[in-house]
């Protein structure tokens, strides 16, 4: 229960015992469900059967899949769950990024630029100049970083799904999409 207190003549909430800051609480101590936890409940239904996977689930076993994958040296699966497929991509990813020469210019740009305001004087405006001319080109690198990616975001939803051991690939691209999960280049690692 809530306890309110009124202390000269202001309202001060104490908030339920044993509740944590930024956890809801789905379930009553003796079981039964919470408005909310039914409310959540009926949604992941909802997502299962359109789906066969709720949000959570899917979120879990993508994190499971890249967490089996690392421990176990790309060899391993977990209740049906391997981290290969994504592995592939996300290292073909790379290779594409670090050998584009656009990119590398770019760098080679950005180094010498924080090279020179680095032994230009504080405040000077140089500096500042320096300074400014190196953002635009980490902006530049990440602009193209990001065009790169976009080459690659079909390929991960892919290999994500078959990790998982979803079956129906174009079904789990719309789930994906219907969820809003997004592999951000690491999001999930």
């Amino acid at each position: 229960m809530s306890e309110y207190i009124i202390v000269n003549g202001e309202l001060r909430h104490h908030g339920i015992k044993g509740q944590k800051w930024g956890v809801r609480r789905f379930q009553r101590k003796d079981g039964t469900l919470t408005p909310l936890g039914r409310r959540r409940q009926a949604k992941e239904q909802l997502q299962r059967d359109e789906f066969g996977l709720s949000k959570r689930e899917v979120k879990y076993k993508i994190k499971t899949a890249k967490k089996v994958h690392r421990n176990t040296d790309g060899d391993g699966t977990y209740d049906g769950v391997t981290g290969k497929n994504w592995a592939k991509v996300k290292d073909a990813h790379k290779k594409a990024v670090e050998s584009n020469k656009e990119i590398k210019q770019l760098k080679e740009e950005k180094n010498a630029l924080d090279n020179k305001a680095f032994w230009e004087k504080d405040g000077s405006t140089k500096k500042e100049v320096y300074r400014t001319l190196a953002d635009e080109k980490s902006s530049a690198i990440n602009k193209r970083k990001a065009e790169i990616g976009e080459r690659f975001t079909e390929s991960y939803n892919e290999a994500l799904l078959k990790d998982i051991g979803y079956k129906d690939i174009e079904k789990g691209k719309r789930m994906l999409a219907a969820y809003g999960i997004k592999n951000n280049w690491g999001k999930y690692d």
